[in-house]
Parts: structure tokens; C-alpha cells; sequence
């Protein structure tokens, strides 16, 4: 049951992704729902199960903050208890509202939210068993490389059958409409299939190899063994680049340089580590001027994100503590559009960050932040404890690094599919963290 659960679960995140990145509610809400589903059945696995509810109450303090953010969100879409709570919006239309300005939103919301849980729980849970964690973490290395390679045919045609017409023509997009939202995806698989390589790696500091002996298994695990995975981490690394996303480029960077020279380090040495990462980045790299080209243009001011989180920025500071609902942004942010930004619609804050604190309220937007970080936080920490599995900690490191330091500047974890796989890498990497090492391989 467990196994099964498990597939279930990543087979349906990851074939969310071919619909949009999951951003649309036909795709979505049928992912959440066998996650929701997967979720009741494992809770009824896990009564049975002592040690299941032990890993929980050591997640007591994350699980703590996201329960009062989904908590506060549902008094967001219900009756208000106090008439000024309500959101203007509904004062203007002469209606007793929400504090939501839209709650059928927030309430869909809520939904996401909860599938998120449910998907990082069920990883957990998964990660009981190490031979199904490393068999999870190849399939999303494969589909990653596969992914990236429709997306690099689909740039080379111009034609993508996915997403129909390219809202940003000449950059890789692969299944998603922004180019944004599929570099920090990239970047994903590019760590995903560098950890499947680190899996297949022998431990020579362990075996006592000699470095040149050492060199020779790395090079031969590279070609051999482990060549899809190569290839892979090479494909996603350009598809990456290719999408001509600064920030989603750079973060995704900084997420695998993390995985690659602790990876590499620890078998080859750091000059050995430093060779690797300039072969399967920086030489691909080399063969994309679009990227170096936008980074010498770097301007904030040239998409209007400064002054948009100015206007954002303003709209908090209308409702630091109740919010304006989730999913709320683009209905509730008309009243702030100026002249400057009049042209366009907006429809995301294009900062996760600044985004949650407008529909949350300060509060709950920090405890929704804090969960996450506290999980990511406590497998840095188990780092030092555990010599297994570490390629797995280290990848969800990376994928905790590249998604929220590119929260900060996008919205790429607002992609259903692409925040499910974060939720699951996360429940992975704590689940190994979070309980004693499993005895089965079962």
C-alpha cells in the first residue's frame, strides 16, 4: 500500500506538469484530488503505524504555522465575524462580504494548499524505505530530461504542441507558458539527475581510492552507468538557460552548484568538484548568448517590477493583518493600478513573497513562509548526522535554495505541479532526516 501510494502520488504531480505546469483547474484540481484521496488512505495506513506519528510530532512546529495560515485562509472565504473585517470591495457593491475580495478563489486556494501538505506528508512517508526513494528521485530525473528534451525540439521547430502559440518566442518554455516558471523546473531535474548520478557514484574516501583511481569510477559512472542521467543534467542545464530567465538561471544555479560540489566534492575532492560543475554548466553555458545578453540589459526598472512592488507594497499597508484573501491579487490590485502599469493586467504580484503577504495578511503569510523553512532547515542539520541517502538531502537543499530565493522575485512556486514536486523532494529529504535510517528495502 505504501509503495503504491507513493507512485500514485509523484506519477500524477509530474503528469500535472504537462498541462501548463498544473496552472490550469482542469489539470490542477484533479492532481489535488489524488493527493487529497492518497492522503486519507495513508492516514488510515499510518493509525497502525506508531512510527508514523512519531515523524509527525517532530514536525510539530511547521505543521503548527501551515495549519494557522490554511486556518486563517478559511475564516477568509467564511461570513465575517466583524463587519470590518469585510474586504472595501464588497462595501462598494453594497453587500455584507468576506474579508476576501473574492472568496470562491480563496476557497480553491485552500485546496492547493492543502494538496501541497498532503504530497509533502505522503514523501514522508515514502521515505521509509530508501531503495523507493532513490527510484523516485530517477523517475523525476528522467522526466526532467525528457521535459527538457521536448522543450529544446519545441524551441529548434518553433512549434509547441503543449502551450500552442510561444508567449515568449525564441526561449524555451518546454510544457509551461512562462519561461520563468520552467527554468526553476529545469533547474529541478538538472539536480535531480545530478543526485541519480550521486547515488551510483562509489565512496572513495570510504573505499580508500586513490585519486586517479577515483577519477577513473567518477568518469566511468559519467559514461556508463549512469549516462542517462549525464545527459540529462547536461539537457536540463541548457533548457534551463535557454529560457533566458535571469533570476530563475541564477537561482538555479546557486541550487545545483550546492548539490553538484558537495556531491562531487565528497567523492573527487573540491578541484575535482570545480571541473565537473564547469563541464556540465558553464561550457553549455557557453553556447547560450540570449542569457549573457539579458543579464548585461539587467534592469530592474524595464519590466516595472520596482514600481509594481511599490503599488503591492502600498496595498499591504491597507490590510497588514487581514489580508485581501487568497487568490484575491489580481481583483483586489485594480484599485492600486496607476497610470504606469494601466496597459497590462495583472494578475500575479511576481513576488511569492510580497504576493502572500497581500491575500495573507503579515502574519499568516509569515507562517505559511516559516514551514517550509523550518523543513529545509532541519535537513541542513541533519546533514552532519547522516552519511546515507546524503545526495537526497543535499538535492532537497538545493531545491529548498533555488525555489525560495526565486520566490522572492516570481512566482514560479505558484505553479501547481511545480510546488506539489517541491513539497514531495522537501517530504523526501525530511524523511530521512526525520526517523531513524529503515532497516527494509522493501
Amino acid at each position: 500500500m505504501q509503495g503504491a501510494l507513493a507512485w500514485i502520488v509523484l506519477v500524477a504531480v509530474l503528469a500535472a506538469v504537462l498541462g501548463l505546469g498544473g496552472n490550469r483547474e482542469v489539470v490542477w484540481v484533479p492532481m489535488a484530488i489524488v493527493l487529497l484521496v492518497a492522503l486519507g488512505m495513508q492516514v488510515l495506513v499510518d493509525m497502525r503505524q506508531p512510527a508514523a506519528w512519531r515523524a509527525f510530532r517532530k514536525l510539530w512546529l511547521a505543521v503548527l504555522c501551515y495549519l494557522l495560515a490554511l486556518g486563517w485562509v478559511a475564516v477568509q472565504s467564511a461570513p465575517v465575524p466583524l463587519a470590518s473585517w469585510a474586504h472595501p470591495a464588497w462595501e462598494a457593491v453594497g453587500l455584507t462580504g468576506t474579508v476576501s475580495a473574492s472568496p470562491d478563489k480563496t476557497q480553491t486556494g485552500l485546496l492547493r494548499l492543502a494538496a501541497y501538505a498532503a504530497a509533502f506528508w505522503l514523501a514522508v512517508r515514502a521515505a521509509e524505505n530508501t531503495v523507493r526513494v532513490s527510484l523516485m528521485v530517477d523517475l523525476i530525473a528522467v522526466f526532467g530530461g525528457a521535459l527538457a528534451i521536448y522543450g529544446l525540439l519545441a524551441w529548434m521547430t518553433g512549434t509547441n504542441p503543449l502551450t500552442g502559440d510561444p508567449a515568449y518566442p525564441g526561449f524555451v518554455t518546454a510544457s509551461f507558458v512562462n519561461r520563468n516558471a520552467y527554468a526553476l523546473y529545469a533547474s529541478i531535474g538538472c539536480m535531480a539527475c545530478l543526485t541519480a548520478i550521486a547515488m551510483r557514484l562509489p565512496d572513495s574516501a570510504a573505499e580508500g581510492l586513490a585519486r586517479s583511481v577515483a577519477m577513473r569510477e567518477f568518469l566511468e559512472t559519467l559514461t556508463r552507468t549512469a549516462w542517462p542521467f549525464t545527459l540529462g543534467a547536461i539537457l536540463c542545464g541548457l533548457a534551463m538557460l535557454l529560457t533566458g530567465s535571469r533570476a530563475g538561471a541564477l537561482c538555479g544555479l546557486l541550487g545545483i552548484a550546492m548539490v553538484l560540489m558537495s556531491m562531487v566534492g565528497r567523492h573527487l575532492g573540491r578541484r575535482s568538484a570545480f571541473f565537473v560543475l564547469l563541464l556540465l554548466l558553464i561550457v553549455p553555458g557557453a553556447l547560450v548568448p540570449v542569457l549573457t545578453e539579458r543579464l548585461a540589459g539587467l534592469d530592474p526598472l524595464e519590466d516595472q517590477r520596482l514600481h509594481l512592488y511599490g503599488l503591492v507594497m502600498h496595498g499591504i499597508s491597507d490590510r497588514p493583518l487581514l489580508g485581501h484573501g487568497l487568490g484575491a491579487f489580481q481583483e483586489s490590485f485594480r484599485a492600486y493600478i496607476d497610470t504606469e502599469l494601466g496597459s497590462q493586467e495583472w494578475d500575479m504580484a511576481h513576488s511569492s513573497y510580497l504576493e502572500n503577504a497581500w491575500e495573507l495578511g503579515i502574519p499568516a503569510a509569515l507562517a505559511l513562509t516559516l514551514a517550509p523553512v523550518l523543513i529545509v532547515g532541519q535537513i541542513a542539520m541533519g546533514l552532519a548526522k547522516r552519511k546515507r541517502m546524503r545526495p537526497v538531502l543535499l538535492l532537497a537543499l538545493g531545491v529548498g535554495l533555488a525555489g525560495g530565493i526565486h520566490a522572492a522575485v516570481d512566482f514560479s512556486l505558484q505553479m501547481p505541479a511545480t510546488a506539489a514536486l517541491f513539497a514531495i523532494v522537501l517530504g523526501l529529504g525530511w524523511g530521512l532526516v526525520g526517523r531513524p535510517p529503515a532497516r527494509g528495502s522493501g
